[in-house]
């Protein structure tokens, strides 16, 4: 029996940047324990010496990436997050590469503005190879879900398959 694990997270310096910002403009604390951080962003940016054999350990086939929260939507400017999301994606697209057959993935979306994360979405899954796209629930400038978020899905107009 294949074990397939879903939304695992991932993360590299670009996510760093942007999570670092984001808590900064929200004004949360630093971590309370920088060493156990430190131990989970070394996990989180492996995809051979720790994450291969801990999921042959655990008997996981594949994971799906995805990046760790907030993720794109930690950016407050639309055509930030709209680069922001390409880096991204094309980052997770090599990781995927050296390992398709452990790694797949889904997009991260810049729904800053719905059009460009509908148009990414398509990119993702026809030309990188995704699985589809996750959408982060942090806040965006205090809203719990960026406006026009809801216009997305209309806006996809493309078959998801495994």
């Amino acid at each position: 029996m294949r074990r397939i694990c879903v939304e695992e997270h991932w993360n590299n310096r670009d996510i760093d940047e942007i999570t670092k910002d984001w808590l900064k403009r929200l004004g949360f604390p630093p971590p309370l324990d920088p060493e156990a951080l430190a131990a989970a962003n070394m996990r989180v940016k492996d995809f051979g010496e720790l994450r291969l054999p801990l999921m042959e350990q655990a008997g996981v086939s594949m994971q799906v990436l995805s990046t760790t929260a907030p993720g794109i939507q930690g950016l407050d400017n639309a055509d930030a997050a709209i680069v922001a999301a390409k880096k991204v994606n094309d980052a997770q697209a090599e990781i995927i590469r050296a390992h398709p057959h452990r790694f797949a993935g889904f997009a991260a979306l810049p729904t800053q503005d719905p059009k460009a994360a509908a148009a990414e979405l398509e990119r993702a899954v026809t030309d990188l190879g995704f699985k589809g796209a996750e959408h982060g629930a942090e806040r965006t400038k205090g809203r719990r879900h960026p406006a026009g978020t809801r216009t997305l899905v209309p806006s996809c107009h493309i078959r998801l398959v495994a």
